[in-house]
This record gives structure tokens, C-alpha cells and sequence, in this order.
């Protein structure tokens, strides 16, 4: 009964990252915002017009519309003409943009060009990982919570969280082996995915991603001890599942510094909300246990 079950919550995860992938694949400007520049004209009020510092924009456009030194022609000092920068669509303001607005092109055409289906397998298995993850942490508060056992049949919860629980794993697995097809120049080798500060890619912040192999690390030392729950001790099945303490906290920052759809805004709090809704999950969940045992003494 339990394989038929496993085997339903693995054909639903697979019907899910087919829609996330589509969904990815058919949008891939998701991540990325799109400038609206709304037209705008110059005032002149009959006076000469005239470009003092000789930059391809009038004195009073630098004034009224870009808000550039008129008597400058790279008021960035940047090395770039500010009506050359206007022209490129960077912003003639900030001295860093037309490097980093280079860079994030060209970060955005290689992985979207070059490797669109290892890049978006990635990004939708990472979803799947992180909301089998959510669930599982629910379904397993809900066995004890005196709130959730009202609605949600204790039995019911138990198994549910064995089969999200699973499913978080072979996700979050299946999120760091993606990488290993990316072209030669993104791709990360076993040892960059499953050893900590062991990367050496440039274009992903080791520390960040060490903190996404330490709670992979984690999450399987949770799942494994309960699955052979009756060959250990209670005290080290429940030191191993308060790990989840640290466990989450190292996800979030994983996610949020490390993933790309991050960049969205929705996304990013829709992520950000989803856990702090743990939070009272939790508290309703620990109170009365700490209660009980002070009670006990």
C-alpha cells in the first residue's frame, strides 16, 4: 500500500515538473524585469538649443529628462558618453551599469541560448525540492499540533510526511545532479555538488552554495533516521529531527542569494511568506511539548 502510494506521489512530482518546465521554458523572461520608459519631451521655451559638452543630448534633456551634467559629457566617469548610454539603454548615472548590465546579458543569453533545458530543469526541480520540503515540515508538525490533529487525521500525516519527505530528496538530488549537464563553462563537477567549499565556479558564490549542500546533507540524515526509526534510540531520532532547526534557515539562504527566480519579485515573497507561515507552526507545536516536560519535573 505504501510502494502504490510512493509511486502516485512520484508520478504527481513528475506531472508537476513538467508543467513548472513548460511553464519556465515557454516564459523565459520570468526572472528577469522588463524597463517601461515612458516618452517624454523637452521644454525648450523658444531658447537655442544646444549641447554644451557635445554628448548627443541637448542641455535642457540632461536637465529635465536624464538629469545628467549638461556641462559633462560622461557624468558617470564611467568612460562612456552619456548620450551613448542612453542610446544602449544603460543608465549614464551609475558608473557600474554598462559593465554589469554586459555581464547579466551576457549571464542571461549563454544560459538561456546555450543550455535552456539543464538551466530550467535545475530551476524546477529546485521548486519541487522546496515544496515537498514545506509540505513534509507541515505534515510532520500536524501529527502532534493540537490545532492541525483537528483537521487532519494524525494517521494521515504521518504517512504524508514519509512520502513529501521522500520526494524533498530525490528533488534536492535531482537539483544538484542538473548541474552536472550544463555547458563546460557553467557545469560543476561531483565534487562541487556534493563536497562543501569545494566549488571553484566563478559565477556561483561558494559560500551560498555550501550552505545548499549542507542542508541537502541534513534533510537526508532526517529522512534516513526515521525510516529506521525502530532500529535506533528515540533520543537520537529526535536529535536528528531538530536538526530541521537549522536545516530550514540554511535553505533560505541557499534560495534567496542563490536562485535565479529570486530576481522575482513575487516569487521572492511568495518564498519568503511561505516560511514565515513555519514559524506559528512551530511555536504551536513546541510550547506544549516544553510544557509537558516541565510539568513532568
Amino acid at each position: 500500500m505504501f510502494q502504490k502510494k510512493l509511486k502516485s506521489m512520484f508520478f504527481r512530482s513528475f506531472i508537476i515538473l513538467t508543467l513548472v518546465f513548460f511553464f519556465q521554458t515557454s516564459f523565459p523572461s520570468f526572472a528577469f524585469a522588463k524597463e517601461n520608459v515612458e516618452e517624454t519631451k523637452v521644454d525648450y521655451k523658444k531658447e537655442v538649443i544646444i549641447d554644451s559638452d557635445l554628448d548627443g543630448l541637448t542641455d535642457e534633456g540632461e536637465k529635465q529628462i536624464f538629469k545628467t551634467d549638461p556641462s559633462s559629457s560622461d557624468t558617470d566617469k564611467d568612460g562612456f558618453f552619456d548620450g551613448a548610454e542612453i542610446l544602449n539603454g544603460t543608465d549614464p548615472l551609475d558608473r557600474v551599469d554598462p559593465v554589469g548590465r554586459g555581464i547579466m546579458n551576457l549571464t542571461e543569453e549563454y544560459f538561456v541560448e546555450k543550455t535552456p533545458w539543464a538551466w530550467y530543469l535545475s530551476r524546477a526541480s529546485g521548486f519541487l525540492a522546496y515544496i515537498f520540503l514545506w509540505l513534509s515540515i507541515f505534515y510532520g508538525l500536524a501529527i502532534r499540533n493540537i490545532f492541525l490533529r483537528k483537521t487532519i487525521n494524525p494517521a494521515n500525516s504521518l504517512r504524508l510526511h514519509s512520502l513529501t519527505s521522500v520526494s524533498a530528496v530525490f528533488w534536492a538530488l535531482f537539483h544538484g545532479v542538473s548541474f552536472l549537464f550544463h555547458d563546460a563553462e557553467y557545469a560543476m563537477g561531483i565534487k562541487d555538488v556534493f563536497i562543501p567549499f569545494y566549488s571553484e565556479n566563478i559565477f556561483v558564490n561558494r559560500g551560498y552554495l555550501t550552505l545548499g549542500v549542507i542542508a541537502f546533507y541534513i534533510l537526508v540524515v532526517i529522512v534516513l533516521t526515521s525510516f529506521i526509526k525502530d532500529k535506533i534510540s528515540h533520543k537520537i531520532w529526535r536529535v536528528a529531527h531538530s536538526l530541521n532547526l537549522f536545516l530550514v534557515p540554511l535553505l533560505a539562504l541557499h534560495v534567496i542569494f542563490l536562485g535565479t527566480d529570486m530576481q522575482n519579485q513575487v516569487v521572492k515573497l511568495s518564498f519568503i511568506v511561505s516560511l514565515l507561515l513555519l514559524v506559528p507552526l512551530y511555536s504551536s507545536s513546541l510550547v506544549p511539548f516544553l510544557w509537558k516536560k516541565i510539568k513532568k519535573r
